[in-house]
């Protein structure tokens, strides 16, 4: 299975979503076989830097294996990337991804309340 990374275009979010999004996002997105599987990446809400991450279900069930790591890895880091060095971000652990929080807290995010996340 090939999956690589490209910055995102509406073209991206469009083909995923099925709909363009209200809000401006930065982020990149998941092609598998040069199919849209998911988009991840930063909005903008209030003034807070969210991120937000979108994977077909068929990927994220791979998210433990060695390759999923490897692309759960490469994606934080083109978050890092993104990331104004000032501003924290803010994400929200979906309640319909499994383990989304041991994830989060692998990759640094410090938990506020709840499911809402911060990373410095």
């Amino acid at each position: 299975m090939i999956v690589r990374f490209e910055p995102l275009t509406a073209s991206h979010i469009l083909a995923y979503y099925g709909e363009e999004q209200a809000y401006p996002i930065r982020g990149y997105a998941v092609l598998q076989d040069d199919k849209v599987a998911g988009v991840f990446g930063i909005y903008q809400d209030q003034g807070l830097d969210i991120v937000f991450c979108n994977v077909r279900e068929d990927l994220w069930a791979k998210r433990n294996t060695r390759w999923g790591r490897r692309v759960m890895i490469s994606g934080m880091r083109l978050v890092a990337r993104m990331k104004n060095e000032e501003d924290p971000l803010y994400v929200y652990a979906d309640d319909d991804a499994p383990n989304a929080e041991e994830w989060l807290e692998h990759f640094g995010f410090e938990r506020l309340k709840g499911r809402a996340y911060i990373w410095h």
